[in-house]
């Protein structure tokens, strides 16, 4: 009985020894499947540090280059302001200086919303804003897009809605007349693009609760990019289109405090609205 006894003990005990062993094997192994997870994600995240220098480098070098080509520039605005007041000029060699320096004046533009974009991207906003007519803009945008609408035979129809039916349309919001200049120019641009020939496009302000612009045009936005319309590099049926346009101008609108929505409710209509809270009164 006893040796009966001590053959089963043992016999438990080797199959507990044997138990152990396989689970020491199992740490072992886990262990070491533990510490090739660590290698593999110290990896990882040394690369992921390599490329964010990478591009931190790059940001830099851009930065400096597009300071470097706005110092290039900006002499193109005074100088043609020189000649035309020191120099007696043709009619015809005044407009060409006249359209130089215009010319100089949205490549400056164009640059220093490059740059303020970069910091936006970087979450700096750097920009003052002020008190601006946003009907006012409006106005300025068709004027400088009708050349580009004319391409395609396109009309621009601008119509302003206040409260009480008020005959003057002032519509004041808190925001930067530059950036919001690119913002405008952006949509309806891109509103113009889109439309087919012989069309129109409209640009409907309002002033209710909010602020709104809305920029109207036929044709629809294909089902595939309508939940990223305002992605960055999303664009379709565009040769020459980059998919910066829409993205820029949520980027700038919402920088702002304000806020872009798509609305494809209509069929074989795209309507794309910006909406911009009141200023209080004490803003100026």
């Amino acid at each position: 009985m006893d040796a009966e006894l001590a053959r089963l003990t043992n016999e438990a005990l080797l199959t507990e020894l044997e138990s152990s062993k396989n689970i020491i094997k199992t740490l072992e192994n886990a262990l070491a499947e533990s510490a090739s997870i660590f290698s593999k994600a110290r990896e990882a995240e040394l690369v992921i540090e390599y490329l964010r220098e990478k591009l931190r480098d790059k940001d830099v070098k851009e930065h400096v280059m597009c300071h470097d080509i706005r110092n290039s520039i900006a002499p193109l605005v005074q100088i043609p302001e020189v000649i035309i007041e020191d120099v007696t000029l043709s009619e015809e060699q005044a407009g060409l200086l006249s359209s130089l320096k215009i010319s100089a004046q949205r490549a400056l533009r164009i640059l220093d919303i490059h740059l303020l974009s970069a910091n936006i991207s970087r979450g700096v906003l750097n920009c003052k804003m002020h008190k601006v007519d946003m009907y006012s803009i409006v106005i300025g945008v068709a004027g400088h897009m009708e050349s580009t609408a004319k391409l395609k035979n396109v009309s621009i129809r601008t119509t302003c809605s206040m409260p009480n039916n008020s005959q003057e349309c002032y519509i004041p919001c808190m925001c930067n007349e530059d950036i919001m200049f690119s913002v405008l120019s952006n949509i309806i641009l891109n509103a113009i693009e889109a439309s087919p020939n012989n069309s129109e496009v409209c640009v409907t302000i309002k002033s209710n609760e909010v602020q709104e612009v809305s920029v109207s045009n036929t044709g629809e936005v294909p089902d595939s990019i309508r939940s990223v319309f305002f992605d960055k590099y999303v664009t379709s049926g565009k040769a020459s289109g980059t998919g910066i346009g829409t993205y820029s101008a949520k980027l700038f609108t919402e920088a702002q405090g304000g806020n872009i929505f798509l609305d494809t409710s209509k069929s074989g209509l795209t309507t794309v609205t910006l909406m911009f809270p009141k200023p209080s009164v004490e803003k100026d």
